[in-house]
């Protein structure tokens, strides 16, 4: 619990040489939701974190939390970006519980202008927080996480662009069949409603524990 409030001074005192089931999904809600606590693990040693690629999530919520408080100081200039080591699995969610400025948006897509996972990010936060001149001026790739995210929006405008770029044929592989007048519920925990006050814990008969199966327990997989 006190991982998944963000609660650095208890989490300290209680942690344990070895990570409990689900203690990294609950610490990735932490994070998401507390600087404090993501400056913990941001210094850090990760000795609790066995096996060692259990550092790699954490690490990727600790940089979707920097960049909703609009700190890019770990993102650095380059624009021969390849899309390769972290950058090929930047955070997906960077917009949950906080919005970024659209100022720190534009700024990620200034330095890693070339980099596909940090504007697709961009494009599914600018949905999010409509900033439509951001999303018109990267001109997304049509895909079902940007129609899934579009759905979610009051405004149409992303719903309407999506399949008018979509019927050029502009996008390989991409067909306006395949964005249909529905929401599959596929993402419930980046819902419009930030701060929610009912639920809080998923039905433990039908999840892994703190996260749901499909949502998975990785920001890399939009948790």
């Amino acid at each position: 619990m006190a991982a998944y409030e963000g609660n650095v001074d208890r989490y300290h005192r209680l942690r344990r040489p070895v990570m409990l089931k689900t203690e990294q999904e609950a610490i990735i809600r932490g994070v998401y939701h507390s600087t404090s606590f993501a400056m913990y693990w941001d210094t850090h040693d990760f000795e609790l974190a066995q096996p060692a690629d259990w550092q790699y999530p954490i690490g990727q919520a600790i940089m979707a939390r920097r960049i909703m408080v609009n700190d890019l100081s770990d993102i650095t200039e380059d624009h021969n970006d390849d899309g390769g080591n972290i950058w090929s699995r930047f955070p997906r969610l960077i917009w949950h519980p906080l919005f970024p400025r659209p100022e720190t948006l534009m700024e990620l897509i200034r330095r890693r202008p070339n980099n596909p996972e940090i504007r697709r990010s961009v494009a599914l936060a600018s949905i999010a927080a409509d900033y439509s001149w951001i999303y018109d001026e990267i001109k997304p790739c049509p895909t079902m996480r940007l129609w899934q995210q579009a759905l979610k929006s009051p405004n149409p405008h992303y719903r309407e662009d999506i399949k008018r770029r979509a019927a050029r044929g502009e996008y390989p592989g991409v067909d306006p069949e395949d964005f249909p007048e529905f929401y599959c519920d596929w993402y419930p925990q980046e819902a419009k409603d930030l701060r929610p006050t009912s639920t809080t814990l998923s039905d433990f008969a039908h999840s892994w524990g703190l996260v749901e199966p499909l949502g998975g327990g990785y920001p890399h997989d939009r948790w």
